[in-house]
This record gives structure tokens, C-alpha cells and sequence, in this order.
């Protein structure tokens, strides 16, 4: 989304804009808000996503779905 793409949709400047979503999705947006007009103190925001696993063993930090794997066999 753009800022261009913001003010193209009428939203006015005093508009409150609630986000909620993944930190680069985020900062993306809440920049195109500025940008368009929006105060900082009128957006609202909520990140979430992915946090990195901890391996209870060894408190090694891992990517995300390596400590389980689950195979699957399907039936055709």
C-alpha cells in the first residue's frame, strides 16, 4: 500500500487507524499513513508474528518448526 493509494481512498487527516500484523507489514503501512497525512498519535498498532523457539534442552534459539516434525502418509 501506498501513501498515494491512502489518499485515494478520502480517508480524512483526522482519521484513527487500528493495524494489526507482521512487523514489516506494519512499519510498511504506518509509514504510507504518515506519509498520506494520518498523525502518529492517530495509529494504532499491534504487532504479531512468528517469535523465534527456544530449545527447552539447550536454550539453543531455532528456527521456526525445527524442534518438531510430523511425516504424513496419504492414502490415494
Amino acid at each position: 500500500m501506498t501513501s498515494d493509494g491512502i489518499r485515494e481512498l478520502g480517508i480524512p487527516a483526522d482519521a484513527h487507524a487500528y493495524l494489526c500484523g507482521p512487523e514489516g507489514f506494519m512499519s510498511t503501512v504506518t509509514s504510507a499513513l504518515r506519509r498520506a497525512g494520518l498523525s502518529s498519535s492517530n495509529i494504532h498498532t499491534e504487532v504479531f508474528g512468528a517469535q523465534p523457539l527456544e530449545d527447552p534442552a539447550s536454550g539453543e534459539v531455532l528456527p521456526c518448526c525445527s524442534i518438531h516434525t510430523t511425516d504424513v502418509l496419504l492414502d490415494l
